[in-house]
């Protein structure tokens, strides 16, 4: 964004730690989800698979996911207290 930010925001020492943080494995008491879709057009349903999440699959486009309801579904489901 000119103006705004630069490249060195990204790649510079100031997001170093951040982008450590962003490359480390989730501690194992944080539960993670990830919701995809076979049919989404843009990322391969297989890269969203990661080892240790909770998997939910739907059926949408990529921009469709935005307003699917089986993926708010997914979202509040990801959401409830564990056991509820």
């Amino acid at each position: 964004v000119p103006g705004l930010l630069r490249a060195s925001c990204r790649n510079g020492a100031c997001c170093a730690v951040t982008s450590e943080e962003l490359r480390a494995p989730l501690p194992d008491e944080v539960a993670f989800t990830s919701i995809y879709s076979r049919n989404d057009g843009i990322v391969r349903w297989r890269a969203c698979r990661q080892d240790g999440a909770d998997h939910i699959e739907i059926t949408a486009s990529h921009i469709g996911m935005a307003v699917s309801a089986p993926a708010y579904r997914a979202i509040a489901t990801a959401l409830a207290p564990r056991g509820a």
